[in-house]
């Protein structure tokens, strides 16, 4: 039976983006050496995910000599937004307001974080 077909990256193709938001470009070989998981995949298997994230458009390559080498399209920060508004959909009605209230009461915040926070919302 396939697999659904998903709206978005999977968890193993987001860890393989934060790599590359980090750094690139980079070939397959040096997102592994970075790859925080452990064990560290295959060199075919992460051939096999990066060529399907340059088919799905999430990265794209270049070739220099006998390499490829690997930059994110799927922009780092609009990747966050999205999924915060897809969390704030599923788990408070849309309301990016009641998923950040949540957030905020259920974290032991150190005092510098309040403060932060507090000159975040006083420069808006």
């Amino acid at each position: 039976m396939a697999r659904p077909k998903s709206s978005g990256p999977t968890d193993h193709e987001i860890a393989i983006l934060k790599v590359l938001w980090q750094e690139a470009p980079l070939s397959v070989a040096d997102i592994i050496a970075r790859f925080p998981k452990e064990p560290k995949p295959a060199y075919s298997s992460m051939l096999t995910i990066v060529r399907l994230m340059d088919k799905k458009g999430y990265i794209k390559h270049e070739k220099v000599g006998k390499a490829y080498y690997y930059s994110p399209l799927l922009e780092e920060e609009k990747f966050s937004r999205g999924e915060i508004k897809k969390l704030a959909d599923i788990a408070f009605g849309g309301s990016q307001y009641d998923l950040a209230v949540n957030i905020i009461k259920q974290e032991k915040l150190h005092p510098e974080e309040i403060q932060e926070l507090k000159a975040l919302l006083e420069g808006l």
